[in-house]
């Protein structure tokens, strides 16, 4: 595995701040029609690891799907090779008791549950493998069905046996094993579709987005197996990726669908979240987002601006393909600047039918950016993860004069060295959101668990600055 950093920069100036953007590029295995996600495997360090896996060279899909991670020199190993053919591998997983979880279903083997103790050594061990074939234009997602408080995996998909598209659960048992169960039987299949499960409201559960061939649209988890559909999302496209974030800062989930729509094979839509499960919806030519398909959006701070960027993989109508930034302004538009990614000869990389994702693997507060996908001159797999290194001069605040306080905290933190503060938004150790508020000098952290959180503060001029707290 070869690693060149490459000079790849561009200045963008926004309101209150200068970022220098650069990356440094790393080829990482080929994959396409894959999965790329970013998995926490130590609890204690915050380490992650990559899972990889895809369609390889030639069309060849017999290339382990494998979990890779750093070595004591920064070189990118095989921390844990799951031998499965990974042709179509869809992939899901959530954190439980110190251990995460890992369900992977291919096209030519069945579905399968691996789990691993979060102590950084990657030791998986298969906890549930299915009698069925493996599944072709799958989807999978972990939601907890049963209200039972264990996450448990939803998919669906069309079975290689030539059979008609169905829904199946694998569900939890809470003491590490799992098995087959019943779906909510008004929940429809999702052949070429998407299942997505997100926190919406204060009710402490996952609602499902559905987008298939009978009905695209938000379904309500009211508890105890019951699923109620509560909103129709219009224009939505099909063989899609569903992105969940907070777009505009205001403590709601919003909703991304990338994909071609029924009308024009074309459709990039972003649904604005109202509350009660109620979302107004922006297509490409209010946001200013390609269409785009056969590829995915993912969005974050990128340059640490206070305004959330999208990063858009896939082709346009022309099947020419974009792989960019594109930064973001206010009120879901994203009209500023563009920056095309580069690889490690400074050429762009040119990728479709393939993921995107984003995370602050090496913990330096800057989100970097995970890629595979098809190349468009030869169509061949391939993927890239390319660090952020860029740098912001923040001349709203100095960070050495900025303290939060106290630290280590027990209840109430207050900030000093900013006079006025649009949002705060506090992260856990595996990069999820646990705390907002907007408008105040003080935040009540008595409801987090002991441990280290990362408290990103955001000023009126939009310049953000990231401090860690530890919650006693």
């Amino acid at each position: 595995m070869k690693t060149i950093i490459s000079v790849i920069a561009i200045t963008i100036t926004t309101l209150g701040a200068q970022a220098q953007i650069n990356f440094s590029a790393t080829d990482l295995p080929p994959a396409m029609y894959g999965c790329g996600d970013w998995i926490t495997i130590d609890s204690s360090t915050n380490e992650q690891a990559i899972l990889i896996g895809g369609e390889t060279s030639n069309g060849a899909p017999n290339a382990a799907v494998r979990l890779l991670g750093q070595d004591n020199n920064l070189n990118w190993i095989v921390k844990h090779n799951f031998y499965l053919e990974s042709e179509e591998p869809r992939s899901a997983f959530f954190y439980e008791d110190n251990y995460v979880y890992i369900a992977i279903v291919t096209l030519f083997q069945e579905l399968k549950i691996f789990r691993a103790l979060m102590d950084g050594n990657a030791n998986f061990s298969e906890v549930y493998s299915s009698l069925d074939v493996g599944y072709t234009n799958a989807t999978i997602t972990a939601i907890d069905i049963n209200d039972d408080g264990y996450e448990d995996f939803l998919f669906s998909g069309f079975p290689y046996t030539g059979q008609t598209p169905d829904v199946g659960l694998i569900q939890n048992n809470g003491n590490g094993t799992f098995s087959s169960a019943s779906p909510p039987s008004n929940i429809p299949q999702a052949n070429g579709g998407y299942y997505k499960s997100v926190y919406f409201d204060t009710s402490g559960r996952k609602h499902l987005i559905v987008v298939s061939d009978d009905v695209d649209a938000i379904f309500e988890n009211e508890g105890n197996g019951v699923f109620t559909q509560a909103f129709l999302l219009e224009n939505t496209p099909s063989r899609v990726h569903v992105t969940i974030i907070d777009l505009n800062n205001d403590g709601l989930n919003d909703i991304s669908v990338t994909g071609p729509n029924d009308i024009d094979d074309s459709g990039m839509m972003l649904y604005k979240n109202l509350g009660n499960l109620n979302f107004q919806p922006f297509d490409a030519t209010y946001t200013g987002l390609p269409n785009t398909y056969y590829g995915e959006t993912e969005y974050e701070d990128i340059d640490n601006d206070g305004y959330i960027d999208a990063v858009v993989l896939g082709k346009l109508l022309d099947n020419t393909v974009v792989t960019k930034i594109y930064f973001g302004s206010d009120d879901f538009k994203f009209f500023g600047d563009e920056f095309i990614l580069n690889n490690q000869n400074g050429n762009p990389i040119s990728l479709s039918n393939g993921t995107v994702d984003l995370y602050d693997y090496n913990n330096d507060g800057m989100f970097d950016i995970l890629l595979t996908g098809r190349t468009a001159i030869t169509s061949e797999p391939e993927s890239w993860l390319l660090t952020n290194t860029s740098t912001l001069s923040v001349n709203t605040f100095e960070e050495n004069r900025f303290i939060i306080y106290p630290n280590p905290a027990r209840d109430i933190i207050s900030f000093k060295g900013i006079d006025a503060i649009k949002s705060i938004t506090v992260f856990n150790q595996l990069g999820q959101k646990v705390l907002s508020a907007k408008n105040t000098q003080s935040l009540n952290v008595e409801s987090l668990d002991a441990g280290m959180y990362l408290v990103q503060i955001t000023d009126l001029k939009h310049v953000s600055i990231q401090k860690k707290i530890i919650k006693q």
